[in-house]
């Protein structure tokens, strides 16, 4: 929901004190009062104590619970736009508790309707129409949000506009379940005018719309907003409505009325002819049929009705959890976007889209209910009908007994002869009278009884309608906006990578020329593998003039800054300037030298002293000399880093250890300098430059590759060519790694001199 993607904000408060607060009693009723920054107080919070159930903090912002432990872990506080930031005891009295709130961002959602309570499609909706705050559009089905901040507040006495046209305070209402915004249009002004049956108004008039009672002017007329005009009950005290006429464009409903007592004074005169008894008897045996049995098959049909659409609401709520739960699970996943392969992306979209999917399944169930919800709707308005007919069957049938006890008056007149006939007829009349009264009285009873049944079940229903309406809307809102989300980290990372593989090329194009290496170097190997996209390891070379009697020569060097990614090719980038600097422009040749000049101008570029910076490098540094005798001699620094040799036809690798000291970064409470040894060194022996990345990579059970088995391998390999050992130092390091991720960058330089 989740979702949503989702509808309440939750906070979590959890030991506000050093410890957990505690009663006096194992079992104590707990009150308190909720309040925001300003001291005032906050009404309808949800809140749990020690994951207890639920209670709401009434309009003076006071609750009470029960708690069965004496002892308060945890507090949990709910409302829309706002977190909690404090909880504590009211002073005097260990019983009451305080809890605070403040305002916080939140997603405002709500559904827009039109004047006659249908969803608004693609409206334009603002907050605070005199200075426009927060702007919306609606969807196509009606559903619009906004993103609130903290300072604004909004509420039923917030001031809204719909295409323009500024809301009253009756169309602004937040929903109690779920806290949905409903705006409503204004309902247009419409004028009853009342008529008598022939065309005269009925000016100062009492008649009632739908039970409420209003009364005409001395024009015949009444104004009043109304919707659906022609769908309302009007009625007038002796009257029934005989016809009516609407006239949208001028706003005006006519309603003519008759006079039912003049009505039946006129019927009175008219005669009927024989064997009316017969057909009044026919008509009740008839209706009294028909109500019976349509009533019950309805009944039995409501039950069932009823019953489907239960379970299916409870259907469609887990399912609807369920779905919002994994769509915040896949938009977590994907905003750790850096850390995710090609496959890993592929499959959380396509998880993605078959979330999507399950949200339109379940759309179209919920459909399906709403189906359900009109036939059974249908079916009490056939109800309501049928005990309607019997109402004006039992009138009819007394207005025909009233006039055949008149005929009968009016032939006793006349003829003396046949009383004894017309007393008993009356008696059978009466008899019936008598039955019939009995019968409507009681179908009348029942029929109240089944209408007031089937009214609470109608309004039931349509809350629970209500609720999964608003639930499946809260649904495809968040999931909208777990979309866009998606689509603004696609781009995001889309530029982010763009701009680091252009470093990349950056930082390629800063390392040395492998064409100038191979001018000076006739065998060695270099195995460069980041970590990511750009590396903290780099290797630097140059060649030095002679100098001070001594020969030409070559620098090479493999460094190791502090972490990877773009903040370690940050500092490979600085660590490479000041190199070529410091060799190149201040000719300064010596390697021990060369590291305390590098130390010394990072510490003081990064302002090491005055801030927390604590970034460095470490270094393996040589300079190779060719000897007129064709031996090499070899001038090695290292900060933290060794240099390993293998002399030709030995059968054990030698390691001289760098100094226990980086380049800038922490450094040792007592003062190393930097040191150099020299080493003489035949044709054919080999020398290692290397980074920690290889030493340090794990295998799938978490064993180091470890410099033993670097030596193992460079005694099984040093005497082979560089194409060879590049190759072979890669396919072993591929073998034990397996499936692990490479945890460093990795730099090893092999030198056959």
């Amino acid at each position: 929901m989740r979702n949503s993607f989702l509808f309440l904000l939750a906070i979590t408060i959890s030991h506000f004190f050093p410890i957990s607060q505690t009663f006096s009693q194992d079992k104590v009723e707990i009150t308190g009062i909720v309040i925001d920054e300003n001291g005032k107080t906050v009404p309808d919070v949800k809140i749990s104590i020690n994951e207890n159930s639920y209670v709401t903090s009434d309009a003076a912002g006071v609750f009470s619970t029960e708690i069965s432990s004496s002892k308060i872990d945890e507090i949990e506080a709910f409302k829309r736009g706002f977190e909690m930031f404090s909880w504590g005891k009211l002073k005097g009295d260990n019983f009451k508790i305080e809890i605070k709130l403040k305002p916080v961002d939140f997603n405002l959602i709500g559904k827009v309707f039109d004047e006659n309570e249908e969803l608004l499609a693609n409206a334009d909706i603002v907050l605070n129409p005199d200075d426009p705050q927060l702007k919306a559009k609606s969807n196509s089905k009606g559903v619009f949000s906004f993103k609130v901040p903290a300072f604004i507040r909004v509420d039923e006495t917030s001031k809204f506009s719909v295409n323009g046209k500024l809301l009253e305070p009756e169309g602004v209402e937040f929903q109690k379940k779920g806290g949905l915004l409903h705006l409503t249009l204004p309902v247009p002004y419409q004028t009853i005018v009342i008529y008598d049956k022939d065309n005269n108004k009925l000016t100062h008039t009492s008649f009632t719309i739908n039970g409420k009672e209003y009364e005409t002017n001395d024009q015949g007329e009444y104004k009043l907003r109304i919707r659906e005009v022609e769908k309302q009950q009007y009625a007038i005290n002796g009257h029934e409505v005989i016809s009516s006429k609407h006239l949208p464009g001028d706003n005006h409903y006519l309603l003519y009325f008759s006079n039912i007592k003049e009505e039946k004074e006129e019927l009175s005169n008219v005669e009927y002819p024989e064997g009316s008894d017969e057909i009044v008897e026919e008509v009740e045996v008839e209706d009294d049929k028909i109500d019976l049995e349509k009533i019950t098959e309805y009944d039995k049909d409501i039950n069932i009705i009823i019953n489907d659409l239960e379970l299916e609401k409870q259907r469609l709520l887990q399912k609807s959890t369920e779905i919002r739960t994994q769509m915040e699970l896949v938009a977590e996943k994907m905003g750790e976007e850096s850390e995710l392969t090609d496959e890993e992306k592929k499959h959380l979209t396509e998880t993605m889209t078959s979330l999507e999917t399950q949200l339109i399944e379940n759309d179209l169930a919920y459909e399906d209910a709403q189906v359900k919800t009109k036939e059974i709707i249908d079916k009490m308005k056939f109800v309501i009908i049928e005990k309607d007919s019997v109402n004006h069957a039992v009138e009819e049938q007394i207005e025909v007994i009233a006039t055949e006890k008149k005929q009968v008056e009016e032939e006793l007149e006349r003829d003396f002869i046949i009383f004894s006939v017309v007393a008993i007829s009356l008696l059978i009349v009466a008899l019936i009278l008598f039955g019939s009264g009995k019968r409507i009285k009681k179908k009348n009873n029942e029929l109240f009884k089944l209408n007031t049944e089937l009214s609470q079940t109608k309004d039931d229903l349509l809350e629970k309608v209500q609720e999964i309406n608003q639930q499946k809307e809260e649904i495809a809102v968040q999931a909208e906006n777990l979309q866009e989300l998606n689509r603004d980290v696609t781009i995001k990372n889309k530029k982010i990578t763009d701009s680091i593989r252009y470093a990349k090329s950056v930082q390629e194009a800063v390392l040395p020329s492998l064409n100038l290496l191979d001018s000076f170097l006739s065998n060695y190997f270099i195995t460069y593998l980041p970590k990511d996209i750009v590396s903290g390891d780099f290797y630097w070379f140059t060649k030095v003039p002679p100098h001070n009697g001594e020969g030409e020569k070559i620098l090479i060097a493999a460094v190791d800054c502090t972490g990877h990614g773009v903040s370690g090719a940050f500092m490979s980038m600085v660590g490479n300037t000041l190199l070529e600097e410091i060799v190149n422009q201040m000719k300064i040749y010596d390697t021990s030298e060369i590291l305390e000049h590098l130390n010394k101008r990072i510490i003081e570029g990064l302002r090491q002293n005055e801030t927390t910076n604590r970034d460095g490098m470490d270094i393996c540094i040589c300079s190779l000399e060719k000897l007129t005798t064709g031996n090499t001699k070899v001038t090695f620094t290292g900060a933290k880093r060794p240099l390993f040799i293998h002399r030709n036809n030995e059968k054990i690798v030698e390691t001289l250890a760098g100094d226990r000291r980086s380049i800038a970064g922490r450094q040792p409470k007592v003062s190393i300098e930097f040191s150099k040894q020299e080493i003489e060194l035949s044709p054919k022996d080999v020398i290692y430059l290397t980074t920690d990345g290889l030493v340090d990579q794990n295998n799938e059970n978490r064993k180091r590759f470890g410099t033993n088995r670097l030596k193992d391998f460079i005694l099984e390999n040093s005497g082979f060519d560089k194409d060879t050992q590049k190759k072979n130092l890669e396919q072993k390091l591929k073998e034990y790694q397996g499936k692990t991720e490479q945890r460093d960058d990795i730099l090893v330089i092999g030198i056959t001199v």
